[in-house]
């Protein structure tokens, strides 16, 4: 039988085909991909995770997830769920949704239950839903991300990470999702989105100061992974 990864290759180098490109450099060359990582992807000496397969999806216009062929995957190789956990939800995060900084605070919080896997990271976590264009070349629609708290500064965040950001101005508050980058020697946020008008990266500053300007940006949590089906909301 055929392992994950070979089904996995084979089904990449299915998409391409199908999508028109007769070889991996001019597929390569079509979307700017490395066309040595490609080849190895395709060949099955190096496996892809699920941020590469999204972009493989939307460019040879398949599901991501069956391209990872997820679907091999059977129930015993999944022993590395150790539990569940309840953790806390804090609702939509959008770029542009700007919401009283006091909204939900007299309601009853609100959490999710979610599988619990060997290797999570120790922890505050939390889940958010992201709404909206603004990632929407990264993150999968009605997707549910899972965060690790950032409790000061970046608090082990580094540059590459999906995070999660909270803006203030004044009363009003956005919660959002970007792409920790670096510009030269100053952090910045950036959008991964087909939207012109969220091209423009977020600056939080050099690595040495608070990470706050003037419209208070704070990174909240980090993303550890994203989920398309909860248990149940509690």
């Amino acid at each position: 039988m055929s392992s994950r990864k070979e089904i996995a290759a084979s089904r990449l180098r299915q998409a391409r085909s199908e999508a028109g490109y007769e070889s991996a450099r001019a597929a390569a060359e079509a979307f700017g991909f490395t066309t040595s990582t490609l080849t190895s992807h395709e060949n099955g000496t190096r496996e892809f995770d699920v941020e590469t397969a999204i972009r493989y999806g939307k460019a040879f216009k398949v599901n991501p997830g069956s391209l990872l062929a997820l679907d091999h995957v059977e129930a015993k190789t999944m022993r590395n769920v150790l539990s569940t956990t309840t953790i806390p939800y804090l609702g939509k995060v959008a770029a542009g949704l700007w919401l009283d900084s006091t909204f939900g605070e007299a309601q009853p919080p609100e959490y999710v239950t979610i599988d619990r896997f060997a290797g999570d990271v120790d922890g505050e976590l939390f889940a958010v839903t992201p709404e909206g264009p603004s990632m929407n070349l990264t993150i999968p629609a009605h997707s549910t991300l899972i965060c690790r708290r950032v409790a000061y500064g970046l608090d082990g965040a580094v540059p590459g990470d999906l995070v999660v950001v909270e803006r203030l101005n004044h009363d009003l508050r956005e919660m959002t999702c970007k792409r920790l980058a670096m510009d030269g020697d100053e952090y910045v946020l950036l959008s991964e989105s087909d939207r012109p008008e969220f091209k423009e990266p977020i600056r939080l500053g050099r690595p040495d100061e608070a990470l706050h300007v003037d419209d208070e940006i704070t990174v909240i949590g980090v993303v550890l992974r994203a989920i398309q089906d909860l248990r149940r909301r509690i």
